[in-house]
């Protein structure tokens, strides 16, 4: 699945990166700031802090709108982003697994 770079964003000590299929699907990694690359691509999320997957099927309208919920729950929600975090080796494998990653994105 082709993956583009769509936005990059610096909240705080953070930096979001979100990529789109151009189906409705979303990606965003977030790195710690000073860890971001300089052009960041899908095959840089396995050093990411974490990643977060957003289906087409859980976005059929096509919004950027539940990208920016997710990153403000993200930043306001201490608990919510330290689990994100710990689940991210988690959830990259299961997004290879489904064919949303290339195998050799996987930590």
């Amino acid at each position: 699945m082709p993956w583009e770079r769509e936005d990059a964003y610096h909240v705080g000590e953070y930096g979001f990166v979100w990529f789109s299929d151009g189906e409705g699907a979303w990606l965003v990694a977030i790195w710690a700031e000073k860890d971001i690359p300089r052009e960041p691509e899908v095959m840089d999320v396995k050093h990411a802090l974490t990643v977060h997957h957003i289906s087409a099927r859980d976005n059929p309208k096509r919004r950027v709108q539940v990208v920016r919920e997710f990153c403000q729950q993200f930043m306001s929600d201490i608990p919510f982003r330290v689990r994100v975090i710990r689940n991210k080796i988690t959830t990259v494998r299961r997004l290879v697994e489904a064919g949303v990653l290339p195998e050799d994105v996987e930590p």
